[in-house]
């Protein structure tokens, strides 16, 4: 009975069909799950207080923001790119429903992405990468459509991530990594958004991602140079 069951064209074409399916299933999912790179980014932003004097520091508001990220797979990955974009929905006003999207540059040239040829595993090599925003060096707050709480900020340098995570009905800071598996060059792209909370004053621990605050949370510190005092 069942090899005449086998024998039937239809039934055998059917059985081919479920195991060819199955097959390329298993196989992407090895491919794009289980042998993709894997970034884990901190659950945090860090916020501290700048060591260079406001006078001579090309950022005038006196804090540095970073994030913080680590290869938490088993294999390195190469090309990794890492961008970070500013959402905000309501800007023009509260029944707005758009969202401004600004990219943030990240590094001191004022480029908007961040490249690494190659990063090996933590686990292995211990290295994590900490990424400073460079709010400031964003000359597009400075256009005359973001409200003057922002704009005027920006054309002095003062601009604070709270400022962006506070304006209009809703906002969040996107980061999105993206990185090919050394051995398969399989792609995984990875993002995180974070709200204002998730802003802590503190320094990342030097062999994790966790943030040591060393004050209570300041994220509602919005008004500058004068959160020196």
């Amino acid at each position: 009975m069942n090899e005449q069951l086998l024998a039937n064209p239809i039934i055998s074409q059917f059985i081919g069909l479920a195991v060819g399916l199955f097959t390329s299933f298993f196989s992407w999912w090895v491919l794009f799950r289980w042998m993709a790179p894997r970034i884990t980014l901190s659950n945090n932003i860090s916020k501290t207080k700048s060591s260079t004097p406001i006078e001579d520091d090309e950022d005038k508001s006196g804090w540095r923001y970073r994030i913080k990220f680590e290869n938490s797979g088993r294999r390195p990955v190469i090309d990794l790119q890492v961008r970070v974009y500013a959402r905000i929905k309501g800007l023009y006003g509260p029944d707005s429903g758009i969202w401004e999207s600004v990219q943030i540059p990240i590094t001191t040239d004022g480029e908007d992405v961040y490249s690494i040829p190659l990063m090996n595993p933590a686990r292995k090599s211990k290295i994590r990468v900490r990424l400073k925003l460079y709010l400031n060096k964003a000359e597009y707050f400075r256009r005359p459509e973001f409200p003057p709480s922002i704009r005027d900020k920006a054309i002095q340098l003062t601009l604070l991530l709270e400022d962006l995570l506070l304006s209009g009905t809703s906002a969040e800071l996107r980061v999105i990594v993206s990185g090919f598996d050394e051995l398969t060059g399989a792609r995984k792209v990875s993002e995180r958004m974070y709200k204002l909370e998730d802003v802590k004053q503190g320094e990342f621990e030097r062999k994790g991602l966790s943030i040591v605050e060393d004050a209570p949370n300041q994220a509602l510190h919005t008004d500058g140079p004068s959160a020196h005092r």
